[in-house]
């Protein structure tokens, strides 16, 4: 796992984009420079042949005289553009300070800065030749406007032999104008292709480390109130550093472009699978929040371990650990990466073959297999699954009062009416300026059948469970509510749908990961969950209904889930 330490992104993307619009400048303004001497060249070319037809009818002397003032013009534009292109040749070799290119290519990416410097270097040499050749062809036209004035009179013959010796010049420097154009062609084209190699892998043919940072970075920099969702997969291969031994190198870059290949097929079109490091790839998934991004982590995994590598004609089996998190909003991209490898680190440790995301807090398993295991590993440091005790609950009390009020020693839940004022007048405060805020709704999945097969205190102790499960889960500041049998929710001020989100997983991996002992009955419990903020409707019914349909959009799917309300289809809609 490749997880560098180097200079902050957004320095190394400016410095690397600096160096390569400085090149394309250079390239654009000899360019310019190159086409106005074509211009003159023709211009003056032009201007000659007029003089020619003049002769057959008119005076040698004034035919001369018309050549000694084109010569003029023509020698005076020279000698503008060369001093335009000996600028140009000192901006390109360093001498105009800041822009110069020692300068800029000491900062660029080292990948990118010989490759520049050649092209730099031969745009300096190009810019010296045409200023000599200009130079030379002014020295021609000075010597052909010396020859005409020096004589008393000039007969036909020897005008247009001065005219024929200045075409041959003109020509001359056009010919060398056009060989300059095909040359600056050739370098533009450098640039273009170094600027598509600095953002590719050329073992995998995937994007690099530099393409993933900087999508990442024009992601985490859109503006709006509510940015599109993204989330970042990283994949790492389980002791590949055996295959190289087994196998050389060559066998393990073999491996690695299979895996490379077999990712990319895995993306949807929306995706970019890229290489991160390594055997590590990378794969960003535009448009998916957390819970969306979930099951493709567990997909990838999955592929890889039921995937038949080959090298050489010998299979190979392999397996995988993926890490996957959400981009949250103001989050720099390494500290994206960072949390994305800490998920893949977990995978690792918990002996690979497993996917794991990180809710900006915790890295939690993804797949009910690893969720077990991670309990069992649990379970050695623990002797009990939470029970009453564990929880600070006791089961024997009797149920309590279902009223508004919590009473003393129970968890802080309070009742429906309680609840439903506070989101309302959370809602209008949001609607004068103030702080957004968020509804979670949960429903344990057992609920009906815990209902169903024990006696009606059970589902008392299951409140006070739940409640302890909450009060862990949730922020002090968050308002906890037994909003009906089996379903709670929460009020979170201040929390977008995002950041609800994350709360939302975070509660839902803890019910998960709790049992009930019920007499000898050791229950699994998981939740089904729905979030939405201030935005989904303008009504307190409209933000709960909202929230609603994510928890029966969950329980319909099997349960053990959650949606936001953004990720539901536009029609969806809840009976509940």
């Amino acid at each position: 796992m490749w997880l560098r330490t180097r200079k902050p992104l957004d320095e190394r993307l400016r410095e690397a984009e600096k160096t390569r619009s400085f090149a394309e400048e250079a390239v654009q303004g000899l360019h310019a420079a190159v086409e106005s001497v074509q211009s003159c060249v023709l211009q003056h070319s032009e201007c000659l042949t007029e003089i020619n037809a003049s002769l057959k009818g008119g005076d040698a002397a004034d035919a001369a005289a018309s050549i000694v003032e084109a010569n003029l013009l023509a020698e005076h534009q020279f000698l503008e553009l060369k001093g335009d292109l000996d600028a140009h040749a000192v901006q390109v070799r360093g001498g105009s300070g800041a822009s110069g290119v020692l300068q800029l290519t000491s900062l660029a990416l080292d990948r990118q800065k010989h490759a520049y410097e050649r092209v730099l270097s031969s745009l300096e040499a190009l810019a010296v030749e045409m200023s000599n050749e200009l130079d030379g062809c002014g020295q021609k036209l000075r010597h052909v406007s010396a020859g005409l004035e020096s004589r008393t009179t000039n007969s036909s013959t020897e005008v247009r032999h001065a005219i024929g010796e200045i075409l041959d010049a003109v020509d001359e420097l056009g010919q060398s104008a056009d060989d300059a154009e095909v040359r600056l062609e050739q370098s533009a084209q450098k640039v273009c292709m170094q600027a598509v190699l600095s953002h590719a892998d050329l073992l995998t043919s995937l994007p690099n480390r530099r393409a993933l940072e900087e999508q990442l970075a024009t992601i985490t920099a859109s503006n709006g109130k509510r940015p599109t969702p993204c989330s970042l997969l990283l994949m790492d291969l389980d002791n590949f550093g055996d295959v190289n031994k087994k196998y050389g190198y060559t066998g393990g870059d073999t491996v690695l472009r299979q895996a490379a290949m077999l990712l990319k097929r895995a993306s949807r079109g929306q995706d970019t699978a890229s290489r991160f490091g390594g055997d590590c790839l990378a794969m960003t998934l535009s448009g998916s929040t957390l819970s969306q991004a979930m099951p493709m982590a567990e997909r990838v995994r999955e592929l890889v371990s039921t995937a038949k590598f080959s090298e050489g004609g010998r299979r190979l089996q392999l397996t995988a650990s993926v890490g996957v998190v959400q981009l949250q909003q103001g989050e720099r991209p390494n500290q994206a990466i960072v949390r994305a490898t800490m998920a893949v680190k977990e995978a690792d440790q918990a002996g690979g073959n497993a996917a794991y995301y990180n809710d900006g807090q915790q890295c939690f398993p993804i797949s009910l297999a690893h969720r077990k295991r991670d309990e069992e590993a649990r379970a050695n440091d623990a002797p009990e699954y939470p029970t009453a005790a564990s929880l600070g609950v006791d089961s024997t009390e009797p149920a309590a009062a279902q009223d508004d009020l919590p009473h003393e020693g129970e968890p802080s839940l309070c009742g429906r009416s309680i609840f439903v004022a506070n989101v309302k007048r959370r809602l209008a405060e949001w609607s004068r300026g103030g702080p957004i805020v968020s509804v979670l709704l949960m429903r344990v999945d057992q609920v009906d059948e815990l209902a169903r097969r024990r006696p009606p205190e059970t589902l008392n102790f299951l409140r006070r469970v739940l409640g302890r499960l909450l009060e862990a889960a949730t922020r002090d500041m968050d308002q906890r509510c037994d909003y009906d049998q089996g379903v709670y929710a929460v009020l979170l001020p201040g929390a977008d749908e995002e950041t609800a989100l994350a709360i939302a997983l975070r509660l839902q991996s803890q019910v998960a990961n709790c049992k009930l002992r019920l007499d000898s009955e050791l229950w699994d419990l998981s939740a089904s969950i729905g979030v939405a903020d201030a935005r989904s409707g303008a009504s307190v019914v409209d933000v709960l209904m909202a929230a609603a349909a994510g928890m029966e959009r969950a329980a319909r799917n099997g349960g053990d889930a959650t949606y936001a309300y953004t990720e539901l289809p536009a029609d969806e809609s809840t009976g509940w």
